[in-house]
């Protein structure tokens, strides 16, 4: 048996054989599987397979032969796992389309899932070429040097063009406002949700990045990632990454959930990479974010508390912060126990960038007037002034 091991591994050097195609084993059938990765890259660029054993059962040596179309792809290097003694692989003829690999002085018997070698593979034909891997060739031995029967599985080997990934934020749970590769929300008092989607034409991704940028307003920000299984804790920062893997799938959401008295302005640049290092260029999403209730007060002209006025008297208002609106109401009680109430919107002062505010309270005679205003941010926090 020794004998006959030995005269295979030296035929695999110098003969071929016919062309195998893929097999897999039907579900639920026990028996070891002899897989080849499939891979693919650009022209001229490298990438790696691995040769695996699946079920495997007292795995001890093995001599496989791959045979490829040269015109399409070559293999330029083959590492051997280092728990095999004895290893050896041939490249002579990787010009020709077929390598060979193996192992014959190991004594240890391996189970399960073993890899047994990686495949340099160089892509030399033009794009949207393909060919097989096929294994044309191939023993597997236990420590006893005896057959161990198995199936085979191909793999095939594609020349990619170069394109990069797509990341794209396909719903926000606030509104937006989009211009070229930047997403800008409108202020909200509330969490914020984002949804990517991810999509490679075929290697796959790699990861997706994010970050802040530099010119983001706030230097960290605390975020969820999930997806609809698995969630994660992480911190956005401006000098480092968050890597979003991926085994989180074709879409995940990035939550940021706001405290009290915060206000958030962050730009978050993102961008994913495929498994062939093609890399996406950045994309922005601004975040704005504001829980903290706008601060009022009473300005000139308006009249001081229990002042006596005659006319109509001018109340103005001043924000801590810019204003979406500004309402004032109140009653006016008139010395004949006649009162009129009032709830009208005020007029934003020209120049104040919605931050001041006035009217002016219309009385037909002797009355006592009182009033409040209620100012709503632009994120829609609601807050009272003091009664006059």
């Amino acid at each position: 048996m020794y004998m006959r091991y030995l005269q295979i591994f030296s035929l695999l050097f110098i003969i071929g054989a016919l062309c195998c195609m893929g097999l897999n084993l039907a579900e639920g059938q026990s028996g070891m599987v002899i897989k080849v990765d499939s891979g693919a890259a650009p022209k001229n660029e490298t990438t790696t397979v691995n040769v695996t054993a699946i079920n495997a059962e007292n795995l001890s040596n093995f001599l496989i032969k791959i045979s490829y179309d040269p015109s399409v792809v070559m293999v330029v290097d083959v590492q051997i796992n280092p728990i095999f003694t004895g290893a050896e692989a041939n490249l002579d003829y990787a010009t020709e389309g077929w390598i060979s690999f193996g192992t014959y002085s190991n004594t240890v018997g391996y189970n399960g899932t073993v890899w047994l070698a990686t495949l340099t593979l160089k892509a030399v034909g033009d794009e949207g070429d393909k060919t097989y891997l096929n294994i044309t060739q191939a023993e597997i031995l236990d420590p006893d040097l005896e057959d161990i029967p198995y199936v085979i599985n191909n793999g095939t080997f594609t020349v990619k063009e170069y394109t990069p990934p797509t990341t794209t934020v396909v719903s926000v749970n606030v509104s937006c406002e989009v211009t070229d590769n930047l997403i800008t929300t409108e202020w909200t008092n509330h969490e914020v949700v984002v949804w990517f989607q991810r999509y490679d034409d075929g290697v796959g991704i790699n990861y997706t990045a994010l970050s802040l940028t530099k010119t983001s307003q706030v230097s960290s920000l605390e975020v969820v990632i999930s997806n609809e299984v698995y969630s994660f804790n992480a911190t956005l920062t401006k000098d480092s990454k968050i890597i979003v893997n991926e085994s989180l799938g074709p879409e995940f959401t990035l939550v940021i959930y706001p405290s009290l008295g915060e206000v958030i302005n962050a730009t978050i640049a993102y961008y994913s990479v495929d498994k062939l290092n093609n890399t996406e260029e950045s994309k922005f999403i601004t975040i704005r974010i504001d829980t903290v209730l706008p601060h009022l007060e009473f300005v000139s002209p308006t009249p001081a508390n229990g002042t006596v006025f005659c006319g109509n008297p001018p109340i103005k208002i001043r924000s801590s912060e810019p204003l979406e609106s500004a309402a004032i109401q109140g009653h006016v009680t008139y010395i004949n126990g006649t009162t009129v109430d009032f709830n009208d919107s005020m007029k934003m002062v020209a120049g104040s960038e919605g931050k001041e505010w006035i009217y002016e309270i219309p009385v037909n005679g002797d009355a006592v007037v009182l009033y409040c205003v209620v100012g709503i941010d632009l994120a829609h926090n609601e807050n009272t002034s003091e009664y006059r």
